[in-house]
């Protein structure tokens, strides 16, 4: 099977990873493909196929799943708050430096997430894609939007 950056996958002998980094939007994006068996349907790969041919229709989902978390006071928040209160004022300039300087602080973080990774995983229910996004390249905390099998929003969490 032909995988859209990915090229050929034989469905018969996948190996447990796969890792590629293309450019996206000036940056460099960390795809990868995490498998639990030896073999694949190639049903099983059908959203991988859809969100990598449609990167930025998914990446645009994503992102309003953040914004409109971030609206509920959620882990989004408590992210942000947490880069409000560890960075020094002269980190946040940096930062900022490309934020709207009419928004709030946290709109001015949020509006400054970029995407870091999209990582597969369909052999899974609840996390078959998830899409790691960083206020800062410095920072370890992510935050991550996990898009279940049937391409909805299943939750949205902080990691380190």
């Amino acid at each position: 099977m032909n995988l859209p950056f990915f090229n050929d996958l034989n469905l018969e002998l996948v190996q447990n990873y796969y890792r590629i980094k293309i450019d996206y939007e000036v940056r460099r994006l960390q795809l990868d493909l995490n498998f639990e068996n030896t073999s694949i349907s190639e049903d099983n790969l059908n959203l991988v196929i859809n969100i990598l041919e449609n990167l930025d229709k998914w990446i645009d989902k994503a992102k309003e799943s953040i914004n409109k978390e971030f609206q509920t006071e959620s882990e989004v928040d408590d992210y942000i708050d947490f880069h409000i209160e560890e960075l020094l004022e002269g980190d946040f300039e940096i930062l900022l430096k490309d934020a709207d300087k009419s928004l709030s602080r946290k709109e001015q973080i949020l509006s400054i997430l970029k995407l870091k990774r999209i990582g597969f995983y369909p052999e899974a229910e609840n996390y078959y894609a998830i899409f790691d996004f960083v206020a800062e390249e410095k920072s370890n905390q992510v935050l991550v939007v996990n898009i279940n099998k049937n391409g909805e929003l299943d939750h949205i969490t902080w990691e380190s």
